[in-house]
């Protein structure tokens, strides 16, 4: 009974994957907004920002 039952979940593990596998076309995606300078800028400024504060020098080391 046990390799009934082992077997039975084997093949429900198997197969439940198998059955949901369906192809259908995707339909083309066309953008129908361009793109704007402005989203960039702000990712620009955004990251000079970031990169300003990475590498700014920590106000507790004791260097001198």
């Amino acid at each position: 009974m046990r390799l009934l039952m082992t077997w039975l979940l084997g093949l429900t593990v198997w197969a439940a994957p198998l059955l949901g596998q369906t192809y259908t076309e995707p339909a083309p995606k066309i953008p129908t907004e361009k793109g704007s300078s402005v989203e960039w800028l702000a990712a620009a400024i955004f990251m000079v920002c970031c990169l300003a504060v990475a590498f700014k020098p920590a106000r507790r080391s004791n260097l001198k």
